[in-house]
């Protein structure tokens, strides 16, 4: 195990106070990044696409990429991270793990974290305090709510706290990510759209994936579900360039938007949600939540205003 430090930016190691232990940090963050990534992790293999997900999602914006896991009572070494110079040279994005100029090549800031702690949710709301995000990528699985961190309710409190943007990547989604490949597989998005929460954030962040992701022309369905009176007159800017289809249906919101999802056989489902009690208010019982736990594609869920 090594000692108790932490990396800074420029790969030097500092005298933490904290408790947290950075493993590895290459190189300098770039001073223009379009966003920073945060995985929180159980290293199980349901976390594995997740991973993958936030990996090209930070490359491909020349961005950060922090991999971030609560260690209980077993001590672990830093080996036993998910490799990210292993992924890319997989990918042909580097030539080999050892690759450390390729790494430097691509502009990408990586930083793993170990955190000693009783409570995954504590110890990662306590990282996101000190090193704010603009993204985070979660692995779920539906058959147990969350990943194996749900039994200790790990999602929610993290997403109430952090005023973040989510994307929940399911363990038997077929995602936006090539896992096998890194080819981005990003074209059909379903987004639903009332008065309240307006719709204008998920398009938002839905937008920037895409252009980090170079998934132009999305064919993008503006979903409303409700009463007329209460459907959004919201459209999407003509210039993201996307092919926007819009419907209206009765009945049950998370229904339908299972049911559209399934049909359009869409690769992302983005809802804005409702921000005021600090991001998810959706993991409580919410439509959110339930869409979650129902879909089997990635969902992004961020937070309004």
């Amino acid at each position: 195990m090594i000692p108790p430090t932490q990396c800074g930016d420029d790969g030097q190691e500092t005298r933490m106070d904290a408790g947290y232990i950075c493993l590895l940090t290459l190189p300098r963050m770039p001073q223009n990044r379009s966003y920073s990534v945060l995985h929180p992790t159980d290293l199980s293999s349901i976390s594995l696409p997740a991973f993958a997900h936030g990996l090209l999602l930070a490359t491909k914006a020349k961005g950060r990429f922090t991999v971030l896991h609560v260690d209980g009572d077993e001590e672990m070494h830093w080996n036993e991270m998910p490799g990210v110079r292993t992924m890319l040279a997989k990918w042909g994005m580097i030539n080999g793990a050892d690759d450390m100029r390729g790494l430097e090549a691509l502009g990408l800031g990586v930083r793993k974290v170990i955190t000693k702690g009783s409570s995954p949710a504590k110890c990662t709301i306590e990282y996101l305090e000190g090193h704010p995000m603009d993204l985070i990528v979660l692995g779920t699985h539906q058959n147990t709510g969350w990943q194996r961190w749900a039994r200790e309710e790990v999602a929610e409190p993290i997403a109430r706290a952090s005023r973040t943007a989510a994307l929940f990547i399911p363990s038997n989604a077929r995602g936006m990510v090539d896992v096998r490949t890194g080819k981005a597989q990003l074209q059909k998005v379903l987004i639903p759209v009332a008065k309240v929460p307006h719709p204008s954030a998920a398009v938002a962040t839905v937008q920037a994936i895409a252009g980090s992701l170079g998934a132009h022309g999305l064919e993008c369905t503006l979903l409303h579900v409700g009463e007329e009176q209460d459907r959004s007159a919201y459209d999407v800017p003509a210039e993201h360039g996307w092919k926007v289809n819009k419907e209206s249906f009765q009945g049950d919101v998370v229904e339908r938007i299972i049911e559209r999802a399934q049909d359009l056989d869409v690769d992302l489902i983005a809802m804005t949600t409702k921000g005021h009690d600090g991001f998810l208010d959706m993991l409580r019982g919410s439509r959110t939540e339930q869409v979650l736990r129902r879909a089997s594609v990635a969902l992004l869920a961020v937070p309004e205003g």
